[in-house]
């Protein structure tokens, strides 16, 4: 417990050292959410539609490129390798890494909404203890799905390459800037397997219908899901660390 405390406060430091991180992660999101109200804002219910799309880009984003690549440049430079001939288990290391963003993407997602609330005059119907498991749940849900994927382009460029090839059709393939049924049919069946679609959907319905998770049971047991599915892929990818 104390080395996975201990790699979390590491992590914290450099995170908040990185000042392209803190804009990307901080500022850069507030600054897309005002500027979508300011241009559509005056079409009615888009403010309510808008905040909970933003988040999800958040979490989204947030898990491809600081956690996917950055767990990824440290395989392909070795460092989890010469971890295994410390005291440390790799897997903490990863644990520690996952739990900073995943603090780090609720911070931020409380920090949209009540910007949202109190600057842009959205309101919050639903329960805050729901919000915040949303979002926990939400940010392990693409970490586990970005790790994996991104270790296994082998480099950092080809990386880079993956994580915008997968991370922008998920994003602009969901109902995060508009909705779902403006776009074409035929992308609706990679639509219905994104799983940001089914974040969004229940963070809509806790911000803007006041649900509960007992209401949206169905879209979080997708999400367990995809843990599930990637949290057994990425135990594979790691475990063979000796052998790469």
């Amino acid at each position: 417990m104390k080395r996975l405390w201990l790699v979390f406060l590491i992590e914290s430091k450099m995170f908040f050292r990185q000042k392209q991180a803190m804009f990307f992660t901080f500022f850069f999101p507030v600054f897309l959410l005002a500027l979508f109200i300011v241009v559509w804002g005056r079409v009615p219910g888009y403010k309510n539609f808008l905040l909970p799309g933003i988040i999800g880009m958040v979490i989204l984003t947030d898990a491809f490129h600081s956690v996917g690549l950055v767990v990824g440049y440290y395989r392909w430079q070795g460092y989890l390798k010469r971890i295994r001939t410390t005291p440390m288990k790799p897997w903490v290391y990863l644990s520690g890494i996952i739990l900073n963003r995943a603090v780090i993407m609720l911070f931020v997602s409380f920090i949209l909404l009540l910007i949202g609330i109190f600057i842009f005059r959205i309101p919050f119907k639903g329960n805050i203890f729901s919000f915040a498991f949303t979002i926990l749940l939400a940010s392990l849900t693409f970490i586990l799905i970005a790790i994996p994927i991104i270790s296994l382009s082998g480099s950092e460029e080809r990386g880079t390459l993956l994580t915008n090839f997968i991370s922008y059709p998920m994003l602009f393939l969901s109902s995060a800037f508009y909705p779902i049924e403006y776009l074409p049919k035929g992308l609706q069946i990679a639509i219905k397997i994104n799983p940001l679609v089914f974040l969004l959907k229940i963070l809509r319905n806790i911000v803007n219908k006041g649900e509960g998770l007992k209401e949206n049971y169905i879209y979080l047991l997708v999400l367990l899901g995809w843990i599930v599915v990637f949290f057994f892929i990425m135990v594979f990818r790691y475990s063979r660390l000796k052998e790469d």
